[in-house]
């Protein structure tokens, strides 16, 4: 418990791009490097705003 008598917590989200799952599976036209991040990621960082949540994002580049 922290100061406020409020329980301290931690999330971890852990996001693949779309094109990952495919190449793993073995899908057509992971190539073209397919994404969901523009439709998810706005909506979740939305959902942390009115949550008063801060959070931290770390992006790795695509390695071929």
């Amino acid at each position: 418990m922290n100061k406020n008598n409020k329980m301290n917590a931690s999330i971890s989200l852990d996001l693949d791009n779309q094109w990952a799952y495919m190449k793993v599976h073995g899908d057509e036209g992971w190539e073209k490097y397919p994404s969901y991040f523009d439709r998810f990621l706005p909506h979740g960082l939305e959902m942390l705003k009115s949550l008063i949540l801060t959070s931290h994002f770390y992006c790795w580049k695509r390695c071929r």
